[in-house]
């Protein structure tokens, strides 16, 4: 069989120093956004709540072990891994609606679905980074999402 792969593709906060893994437990139903950067070679993943995006840097190719002994090496295609991002992101967002509040503050309601399934709501930016007066605006944005899909809306 071949070896390990000699280059691994870089994971890095954007503006951070250091490169970080993604941590396993975040979700696809976290995940706002996806984008791939051809140029760059690179996925940036917005997450809910978080400020920087998350990148995932794509070698254009990795040297791998040959079986007899030595290196070649081998083209990365990152449309495989693209195409289940788009449909991953795609299934765990079930609804959304996203709105410029009276202060011209945009902010999305959506109704997203856990790996296990389950739906939930979800409010960007969050409801308690919000003051009295946005906090009513958005509150009813996500009853009008949870009403959408048949979630209790309290």
């Amino acid at each position: 069989a071949g070896g390990a792969a000699a280059a691994e593709p870089e994971v890095k906060a954007a503006g951070a120093a250091e490169p970080w893994c993604w941590d396993g437990l975040t979700g696809w139903d976290q995940v706002t956004r996806a984008r791939w950067d051809a140029e760059e070679r690179c996925f940036s993943f917005h997450v809910l709540y978080e400020r920087r995006a998350r990148l995932l840097r794509v070698p254009a190719a990795l040297r791998q072990g040959r079986p007899g002994g030595g290196w070649e090496s081998v083209d990365v295609d990152e449309s495989a891994f693209g195409r289940v991002v788009r449909q991953q992101v795609e299934r765990a967002i079930v609804h959304y609606v996203s709105q410029a509040l009276p202060d011209g503050l945009r902010v999305t309601a959506s109704i997203r679905r856990r790996g296990d399934g389950s739906l939930y709501a979800v409010l960007d930016p969050a409801l308690e980074s919000l003051d009295t007066g946005q906090r009513e605006a958005a509150q009813a944005l996500l009853r009008q999402v949870r009403d959408g899909v048949g979630l209790p809306t309290p």
